[in-house]
């Protein structure tokens, strides 16, 4: 379940990302990549949110792990 949530983030952020020159890859930072600003993870977190059924709480987002696709997919799994 984890690589497919991988796969779905990976391909979520392919589509949003405004620079054809960036790669992202799972541990890499969504800030530090310069993939995401802070709309760009409320985008993330509303889709995430709908896609897979679950709801994020606060604690979720104070964990470092959130930012990259390997933590959340983690996250994501164990919702």
């Amino acid at each position: 379940m984890k690589d497919e949530i991988q796969t779905w983030l990976l391909e979520w952020l392919k589509k949003k990302n405004k620079n054809p020159e960036l790669s992202i890859e799972i541990d890499d930072d969504f800030y530090k990549c310069s993939f995401l600003d802070s709309f760009g993870i409320i985008e993330l977190i509303v889709d995430v949110e709908d896609h897979f059924s679950i709801s994020f709480d606060d604690a979720d987002f104070q964990v470092a792990s959130f930012r990259t696709v390997e933590g959340l997919a983690e996250i994501i799994s164990k919702k």
